[in-house]
């Protein structure tokens, strides 16, 4: 198993994964780091539209599918190493001041028991986004990019000193 790229409007991803969530009776986890929204946390919420408010307003950076448990609470950092199997991870990177984010996508263990999340994951990404970016003026047919962005094109360029990514919808 691979990994899976794609610039993706944070609701439709959300869409996307509350459908595979439900689809599959899996627990959505959020996880965030200390900063201006509060400490670190982790946070089991409901498979629902409503996710994705929560993941922006909590400034919550990764979202995990977990097949098997969910965390004990929002401390439980223990969780990664006893169910890292039963993870399929969603690293977000938010584009500043805008409804985008750059997914990538991967089972956090080399041994996983998610195959056929990740199947299903890609199979959704597959059906709601078309493949291949110009970056730099370089192909890179492997990313995709959701159809809702097809109307318009963005530019992108890398803040070095924050290690940020960031995209801007020039239409």
């Amino acid at each position: 198993m691979a990994t899976i790229e794609a610039f993706i409007p944070t609701v439709v991803l959300f869409e996307t994964i509350t459908d595979i969530a439900r689809s599959h009776k899996v627990h959505l986890v959020l996880q965030r780091f200390e900063g201006a929204h509060g400490g670190a946390a982790l946070s089991v919420v409901e498979a629902s539209p409503l996710a994705a408010h929560e993941y922006l307003r909590g400034g919550y950076q990764l979202v995990y599918l977990a097949s098997r448990r969910a965390p004990a609470g929002e401390q439980d950092w223990g969780f990664f190493d006893r169910e890292a199997a039963n993870l399929l991870e969603f690293a977000g990177a938010r584009q500043r001041g805008q409804d985008l984010e750059q997914v990538t996508i991967r089972p956090v263990a080399k041994k996983t028991s998610v195959a056929r999340l990740f199947a299903a994951t890609r199979a959704a990404i597959v059906a709601g986004c078309k493949r291949g970016m110009r970056l730099n003026g370089r192909l890179y047919p492997k990313i995709f990019y959701a159809k809702e962005l097809e109307a318009g094109s963005f530019q992108l360029w890398v803040d070095i000193e924050t290690r940020t990514i960031s995209a801007e919808m020039a239409g």
